[in-house]
């Protein structure tokens, strides 16, 4: 699985390059007759995945801006009006865009074309670029539409987890959490779903001034900082808080180094020392052959259960 790596054209006070190098995502691969990368095996008539169209979007992004190619430019624009054109709009309210069957134990939990917090966010990224760079029509509609829906309630279709009161303040009393298995009934809080919506929502904010944007990404933010202690096990760490799924919890290798990129990410993007500490302190596990052979153990472990 490819490594994750920080863009390098990231500016945290205006959406230019994304906070991941998505690069190696735009290089070869199966593109169909509309420019687009097709997947080995459609999904339920889709020959398309709006994740991986936006990754393939962002990576032709960072691409353009290294070298200033007109190829690697065409193509995010290609990738941004796919993302314009196919978002799926609830009747007079907010739009997203249909993920395929979502991953034991959700599959079968969640409808079919359900939506997504991590993908919804990154999908929203490049939205918000077409428009602030391209000035592509219909993206600023499609970037409404689909913050929208990260600050909608689950209970409506949307992918906000309200816990307590949301006065406007993270706390004790109120926590805002992205979702990206969005269960009304069964909080899963998956790390890196809700760091990629909330990307979304800062990249929005940006681009928009919209204050509503602006309150639910600094609710996001300190709520992630209340409950972070919660992901770290000492030695390794877990992709969600989902109490019903203890045994599937426990981060991959790879979730582990995009963890550690998130955190140093979001220290960056909103001049944290918690999430830095934490990013420091998840890259000595990473590190650590004792660390990451008692992760391996209780990964088996959890396997069998």
């Amino acid at each position: 699985m490819r490594r994750a790596s920080a863009g390098r054209h990231i500016d945290p006070r205006s959406p230019r390059g994304y906070y991941v190098d998505h690069s190696r995502a735009a290089g070869p691969t199966a593109i169909g007759a509309d420019g687009l990368p097709e997947l080995r095996r459609p999904v339920d008539g889709h020959t398309h995945s709006a994740l991986e169209v936006a990754r393939w979007g962002l990576g032709n992004l960072e691409l353009y801006l290294e070298s200033g190619n007109t190829a690697r430019r065409d193509g995010f624009e290609r990738a941004a009006r796919f993302l314009i054109d196919t978002i799926e709009v609830v009747p007079s309210s907010f739009g997203g865009w249909a993920m395929p069957p979502a991953p034991p134990p959700y599959g079968r939990l969640l409808p079919r074309g359900h939506f997504a917090a991590g993908a919804q966010g990154e999908c929203l990224s490049v939205v918000v670029r077409a428009w602030t760079l391209l000035g592509a029509d219909g993206a600023e509609q499609t970037a409404d539409r689909a913050a929208a829906a990260l600050a909608a309630p689950i209970a409506d279709g949307g992918l906000l987890r309200e816990i307590g009161e949301p006065t406007g303040v993270a706390g004790l009393d109120s926590l805002a959490f992205l979702e990206e298995y969005p269960l009304e009934e069964r909080p899963v809080m998956d790390l890196s779903g809700h760091v990629r919506g909330l990307l979304g929502v800062h990249d929005y904010w940006l681009a928009s001034g919209d204050p509503t944007a602006g309150s639910l990404r600094e609710r996001c933010i300190r709520g992630l900082a209340f409950v972070l202690d919660r992901f770290d096990l000492g030695y390794w760490t877990l992709d969600d808080l989902d109490v019903a799924a203890p045994g599937l919890s426990l981060s991959s290798p790879y979730a582990l180094r995009e963890h550690i990129l998130h955190a140093f990410t979001l220290a960056e993007v909103f001049n944290s020392e918690s999430f830095h500490d934490a990013a420091l302190r998840w890259r000595s596990y990473q590190a650590s052959p004792l660390c990451r052979t008692q992760a391996l153990v209780r990964r088996a472990a959890g396997r069998l259960t």
